[in-house]
């Protein structure tokens, strides 16, 4: 059986073989010598037109017609002196290109330097797919691919992330943002992600989907990425980092996605204790824990975004038990802006609507409260104290009980 990195692209993202295709260059060159002979057959015939006609009259005394003239006196030359006037500079153009003025001129893509036509836009040739699917059906269907936790005597499938790799990822996410598609689908391509079209409806997100192992889970675990650029909140984006291991989690967060329409949009790959490498003294986080881990894709998205886009919030939402915590009594939801000493102003704005909602919940830095406040969050630790990070964590019991999602996402205007 193959190793889950020697399959080729298109089986890896679940695709047809693709049919062998002539490399666009060679077309090109194979091309431009029979459109030249083309080009010179057709623009020969007006000429070669009026030279008959203009014999035919000769013996009746008949005036020079324009295109006997020499070259200068008729079509040309005045189409040249149009072309160089202030006026007429399109037109003259045009007119002047052929033998004469009546001549049509001809609708033929445009050559660059070498003689050849410019290469199609990657769009163009359908190499970015366009999946049109409901943003929950998509991502969902996702979930099924995320490694799960590493048992004992289990092979580790995660797969952490090079230096190089990272910061590969960053640079694709920084063309993604500047709209530059076809040069990030080229960025992607060595880390075994693609760029897929997703529509739903009026909204089209453009998603870095990574490939899939055999077995059908994801080859390294390291998430998907979705970008909005027409987003209602282009300032918003949503985190699931724990979709597994904090049940419910994505599904409000595709909620979300409904109700507020946020522009950034990251699914973690893997479960947060899928790698067997122990990343903090006490042992509680692993490798694959982008929350507490630098080393990860979601960790490098989440600077990408912070540094390219003023006023970005990036949103996480977690999960909690409250039994395990003596100090919540009825909270389902805590929110934090990574810090016991303060809140933001956007904490405060989103703890307000929510007590408006009728959900009983905390906020972090306010009132003394110091429980699950994201301070070992390293995307909490890396963002400026400001309203760029917010972790929305959320009690078992509320989690579990869909009917109370809309007001929640609602609350976070």
């Amino acid at each position: 059986m193959p190793s889950k990195h020697s399959l080729d692209a298109d089986t890896r993202f679940g695709v047809p073989p693709s049919r062998v295709r002539i490399p666009s260059g060679l077309a090109l060159r194979l091309a431009a010598p029979l459109r030249a002979a083309f080009i010179l057959a057709l623009s020969a015939l007006p000429s070669l037109a009026c030279q008959s006609n203009a014999s035919s009259l000769q013996g009746l005394d008949a005036p020079l017609l324009d295109s006997d003239k020499p070259t200068g006196e008729a079509g040309g030359s005045e189409g040249g002196e149009a072309g160089d006037s202030e006026t007429g500079n399109e037109e003259g153009a045009e007119a002047g290109s052929g033998s004469g003025g009546g001549s049509v001129p001809l609708d033929f893509p445009q050559e660059d330097e070498t003689g050849e036509e410019p290469a199609p836009d990657c769009l163009d040739e359908g190499k970015i797919p366009l999946v049109q699917q409901p943003f929950d059906a998509y991502f969902e269907a996702l979930e099924d691919k995320i490694i799960p936790k590493l048992l004992p005597g289990e092979t580790e499938l995660y797969d952490i992330p090079t230096g190089p790799q990272l910061a590969q990822f960053r640079q694709a996410i920084g063309l993604l943002l500047a709209e530059e598609f076809c040069d990030a689908q080229e960025v992607l391509e060595p880390l075994d992600y693609r760029l897929i079209q997703l529509q739903d409806g009026n909204r089209t997100y453009w998603v870095a989907e990574e490939a899939k192992t055999d077995q059908g889970s994801s080859l390294h675990g390291w998430g998907t990425f979705a970008f909005n650029p027409q987003a209602a909140r282009p300032e918003l984006g949503v985190w699931v980092p724990h979709p597994i291991f904090d049940e419910d989690t994505p599904a409000i967060a595709y909620e979300a996605e409904k109700k507020q329409g946020p522009a950034f949009f990251f699914l973690a790959g893997a479960h947060r204790r899928a790698s067997a490498q122990v990343v903090n003294a006490n042992g509680d986080y692993r490798a694959s824990d982008m929350a507490h881990w630098r080393q990860t894709v979601g960790h490098e998205v989440h600077l990408a975004l912070v540094d390219a886009r003023q006023g970005v919030i990036a949103l996480q939402i977690h999960g909690f038990e409250g039994d395990n915590h003596n100090s919540v009594t009825s909270e389902e939801a805590i929110l934090s802006s990574g810090s016991t000493q303060f809140s933001s102003n956007l904490q405060d704005q989103w703890s307000a609507a929510l007590g408006q909602a009728g959900i009983d919940h905390a906020s972090c830095g306010t009132a003394g409260w110091t429980t699950l406040c994201a301070t070992t969050n390293v995307q909490g630790q890396s963002t400026p104290a400001d309203d760029s990070f917010m972790s929305l964590e959320l009690e078992a019991d509320f989690r579990s009980n869909p009917d109370q999602w809309p007001a929640l996402v609602g609350a976070l205007d």
